[in-house]
């Protein structure tokens, strides 16, 4: 098992690690948040040869904190692969000289420890989710009283939805990036494209669902069913912005 480093993370302490019996190799790593703050997003890390071969950022769910304060939780990391050659083949093999960084924490009230660069992607997510969702929720609520044909009111929605901005608002990427020391060009233009991602993926996941109602499920779909999607998902969506 790698050594696992708290990369300029105090928040965080590690409870316990093993390695995770898969086919390809990977780490589960036990972790408590120790602060008084809920954590939402940590940035981790893969190093071997002093060089980062994997890297990711867990966040929570639908707004959801990743770690609440005093939970724990439970990181899985896989492993850098390399095929080896054997007498039957290659089998994968991870190099012998990893570690394992938690580089930053970030919390529920926007402060973060350690890396700024992971803060500021997950902050841009977050603030995606936070102008996309009020877009998107009214077109459900209208789409709720919509009492004419099924299939005429599935197109009604997925044009509407379509036609949703995902476009970062300037004053939204310039008050963003003042919660950082010294906020280059580069920090901005970061910002504004995780931010546009993040809009973009809740759009292409509601477009999703709606031509799974259309396509897969419209034998059996029926104004009921569909009547029960709208409002679920209606609910779900204002749940996580209240989270927010």
């Amino acid at each position: 098992m790698p050594p696992i480093i708290l990369k300029g993370v105090e928040s965080v302490v590690v409870i316990d690690s093993m390695p995770k019996e898969t086919t390809l190799p990977s780490y589960r790593i036990i972790l408590r948040n120790q602060s008084n703050k809920n954590i939402v997003a940590l940035g981790v890390d893969v190093v071997a040869g002093g060089t980062v071969q994997l890297t990711s950022k867990p966040r929570g769910i639908d707004g959801q904190p990743l770690i609440a304060t005093g939970k724990e939780y439970w990181l899985t990391v896989a492993a850098p692969n390399r095929a080896q050659q054997t007498s039957g083949g290659y089998e994968p093999t991870t190099p012998a000289d990893q570690q394992i960084q938690v580089k930053a924490a970030v919390f529920d009230d926007g402060t973060y420890e350690g890396d700024a660069e992971t803060a500021i992607v997950v902050r841009g997510y977050l603030a995606g989710e936070k102008m996309e969702l009020p877009r998107l929720i009214p077109l459900l609520e209208n789409a709720l009283k919509f009492e004419g044909d099924l299939n005429e009111g599935l197109k009604n929605i997925e044009a509407q939805v379509s036609s949703v901005g995902s476009d970062a608002e300037p004053q939204i990427v310039q008050s963003l990036a003042s919660k950082f020391p010294n906020p280059s060009g580069s920090v901005k233009r970061d910002l504004k494209e995780t931010i546009e991602v993040s809009a973009t993926t809740i759009k292409s996941n509601l477009l999703k669902e709606i031509h799974t109602l259309q396509n897969e499920e419209s034998r059996r779909l029926n104004p009921g069913l569909y009547q029960t999607w709208l409002t679920k998902t209606k609910e779900r969506y204002e749940k996580w912005l209240s989270r927010l």
